[in-house]
């Protein structure tokens, strides 16, 4: 690889998902992609390399400037990973002396398949301390990566595997600010804001903790209400991108100093244990930060899908929790995962019933066979992976056989699951007793997913998974 220089044109590149993971296909169908919201990592990442004093550093999607970089540097997650590659197939051919690095959830646990097609470098994990010593590297030596932690790369035809890298601290998850330039915001619908990272929990399905960690780390105090005064004038709300926020008193704390210093902004969503419920102290907080929105992973209300998924929590906890949140006064997202081993016919549709009754919103996946989590394995060792076709990768659809139907009845399941929840008839008894404002949201949300699910249930790339699914069903 040739050497870089402070002056180098450096590219921070996150593809959209789209149809069949093609680059610059259609756009995907999803509600993810509704809510506007900038990349998590590059944004930071770049900011590193900006205080270390590389000059032209930029974020982009568009070919024609992505083929005239001196380094790629390019964040995939495993939907996305298709066109990723592609992407970095077309810039090597183009630029063969020039580094291609990817970094992500999805070529940290695959870093071979990303190294055989069109990457140079991985970057596995965290990639902040690993990025500032990699780019000097190839300022310095880009022959000699012998000592870098926590990357994988090609040498002479040979894949080299460096040691893992420690897990930040907070102090060091507390040093930096993602960078947005003006085109960045003028993009973002949501604000983002990562208070910290990690989770104390295993479910057997999440990437999180082995990506992060199990031990939580909390940005400081200071750290978080400087980025809320920074996105204070981004988007029209903010999306709290802990996997798991209030994790303990010092989290309450930080809400009602969030409170006190009047950078409460309504709107906010934050995502949630159910053993927040019981907390009121922070329950008060949150509301009082602004937070409206609470996505709960309940996953299941079957005691034997929860426990074959390593989930702490019971059926009868998730029901108490919700039940709670919604006495507080919150809106309710209900993450819910359909199919799981523990599950028959009959008890998913106690499970769609309860919805019904008990969420504001919810967001019916199938078990996702990630990269990375025990499930991934559980389902290879049992040879029940349907596909690996990666941009299907997304919790609509059906990537692994069911224990107790059908992967076509799995699916179809799946999509009644949401017709009911979202039909128009279900929408009145939710209301019931609800605030203004909780009413106000769950029209939004109606209005949202019937979009969404519209263009979900209706388009080519479903019709196909369908048709798929019946031949090996």
């Amino acid at each position: 690889m040739k050497k870089l220089t402070k002056q180098s044109r450096i590219g921070f590149v996150e593809l959209p998902a789209t149809q069949y993971g093609i680059l610059n296909g259609p756009l995907d169908y999803d509600i993810y992609s509704e809510f506007g919201m900038p990349p998590r990592a590059i944004s930071t990442l770049r900011r590193i390399l900006v205080e270390d004093g590389w000059t032209n550093t930029s974020e982009t999607t568009l070919i024609k400037d992505i083929l005239e970089l001196d380094a790629l540097l390019m964040s995939t997650i495993t939907r996305t990973y298709p066109q990723s590659a592609e992407q970095a197939r077309e810039y090597k051919a183009k630029n063969p002396k020039n580094p291609a690095i990817a970094g992500g959830t999805h070529v940290t646990f695959m870093p071979e398949e990303a190294l055989r097609n069109g990457f140079d470098i991985v970057v596995r994990g965290e990639g902040e301390k690993t990025l500032k010593e990699l780019m000097i590297r190839l300022r310095e030596d880009p022959n000699d990566l012998s000592d870098i932690k926590g990357i994988t790369y090609k040498q002479n035809g040979q894949i080299i595997e460096n040691p893992d890298r420690e897990l930040l601290t907070e102090q060091e998850l507390s040093e930096t600010h993602p960078f947005y330039d003006k085109e960045v915001i003028k993009k973002i619908r949501t604000a983002t804001i990562e208070g910290g990272r990690g989770c104390p929990f295993d479910c057997d399905f999440c990437s999180v903790t082995t990506i992060y960690g199990h031990q939580y780390r909390r940005k400081s105090r200071e750290w978080i209400l400087e980025e809320l005064r920074r996105i204070k004038n981004y988007g029209i709300n903010t999306m709290w991108t802990n996997d798991n926020i209030g994790m303990g008193p010092l989290d309450t704390e930080i809400f009602e100093a969030i409170a006190d210093s009047g950078l409460n902004r309504p709107k906010s969503v934050a995502q949630i244990t159910v053993n927040a419920a019981y907390n009121d102290r922070l329950l008060m907080a949150l509301k009082r930060a602004g937070i409206e929105v609470l996505c709960v992973g309940f996953e299941s209300i079957s005691d034997e899908t929860l426990k074959a998924w390593n989930k702490p929590s019971t059926a009868k906890r998730n029901k108490e929790a919700a039940k709670k949140f919604r006495d507080a006064g919150f809106f309710v997202h209900g993450m819910m995962m359909i199919g799981g081993d523990g599950d028959t016919k009959e008890s998913l549709e106690k499970t769609s019933e309860w919805a019904n009754e008990s969420l504001d919103s919810a967001q019916f996946s199938a078990p996702i066979t990630l990269p990375g989590t025990r499930f991934y394995k559980k389902m290879e060792d049992e040879r029940r992976i349907l596909t690996k076709d990666w941009f299907l990768y997304t919790g609509h659809n059906v990537t692994s056989r069911p224990l107790n139907f059908s992967p076509l009845e799995h699916q179809l399941i799946i999509e009644k699951a949401y017709r009911n929840f979202y039909s128009v008839r279900n929408i009145p008894k939710r209301l019931k007793g609800s605030s203004q404002r909780v009413i106000a949201l769950e029209v939004s949300a109606l209005t949202l997913y019937k979009r969404m699910l519209n263009k979900l249930f209706n388009n080519p790339q479903y019709q196909q998974h369908l048709k798929f699914l019946k031949s090996v069903s």
